[in-house]
């Protein structure tokens, strides 16, 4: 494929991926790579494929994205979450009053992010955390959802977290890897999840906080607008939306209200305050 304008409108179109000219080599050697695991005849007839086929399509996606990811990345946001947001939600009336809050970890890759929640929750609630919190988790990748129900992960990816942890949630196994304890897993609920889809699975509707971190800096200005309003529409009202540290000033675009907590940046979806009005002019 010479050309691979088209690959890239539909990428953008499906997904929601940005691609310019300068991407052209990390999109030919995905094609290539995707071309032959499927053994098609061609980048041609690959092209049609991805157009008849969504899973393929999600496991392009999942190539052309950094996955690697560890356990505790940007660890400032876990405490925010359990010494600020959840005290602060378990502080507001909630009808009925027993009902769980609910976390949505949005672009969850291979599970170390909600994993990481639960483990964090569990250290601030104990045993109050499986009844008192719902963690629901989402990703384009049906295979790497599979991984992150798995719970098996290698080495470098505790390379942030606190050994005691460690050995709390985790059981070595004769392979190298380390198995992920099932009382944590259980937390955790994966789904498949395309931020750009018109509707999003219903169940996800209601959520009280989302990370939505480090994925927006796959996307274009107007396609992050789009996925921003999506996600902001899942929220409860009142509710947080956390983004990676380096992506605050891209997600600040007027839709949702700013907090900085300590020096950690948040939003949430409560009413924006109005513009400041302007002065009255000097008579003329």
């Amino acid at each position: 494929m010479n050309d691979l304008s088209p690959l890239r409108t539909l990428i953008k179109e499906r997904i929601g991926l940005h691609f310019d000219a300068a991407s052209e080599t990390t999109l030919r050697e995905a094609l290539a790579r995707r071309i032959a695991h499927t053994a098609s005849d061609g980048p041609a007839a690959y092209l049609a494929r991805l157009r008849a086929d969504e899973t393929e399509l999600m496991a392009l996606g999942s190539l052309l994205t950094i996955n690697e990811t560890y356990f505790y990345r940007e660890a400032q946001h876990l405490e925010l979450l359990t010494d600020h947001l959840i005290p602060t939600l378990r502080a507001r009336d909630r009808a009925p009053p027993e009902t769980p809050i609910r976390i949505l970890s949005a672009g969850c890759s291979s599970g170390e992010e909600p994993y990481s929640i639960a483990i964090a929750l569990e250290q601030r609630l104990g045993a109050e955390a499986a009844a008192a919190v719902r963690i629901s988790a989402g990703d384009l990748d049906p295979e790497v959802l599979e991984r992150a129900r798995a719970g098996r992960y290698g080495a470098f990816t505790f390379r942030a977290l606190d050994p005691a942890l460690r050995a709390r949630h985790f059981t070595r196994l004769d392979n190298g890897q380390h198995q992920l304890a099932a009382a944590i897993r259980a937390r955790v609920d994966f789904l498949a999840l395309n931020l750009l889809a018109r509707d999003y699975p219903p169940g996800l509707q209601g959520q009280d906080v989302i990370f939505y971190r480090n994925v927006s800096i796959y996307f274009d200005p107007p396609t992050r607008a789009q996925v921003l309003a999506q996600l902001a529409r899942l929220l409860n009202p009142g509710g947080f939306l956390i983004v990676g540290v380096a992506e605050t000033l891209a997600n600040d675009i007027g839709l949702l209200r700013q907090h900085v907590h300590r020096g950690i940046f948040y939003f949430s979806n409560d009413p924006l305050a109005p513009p400041a009005r302007a002065s009255a002019s000097a008579s003329v």
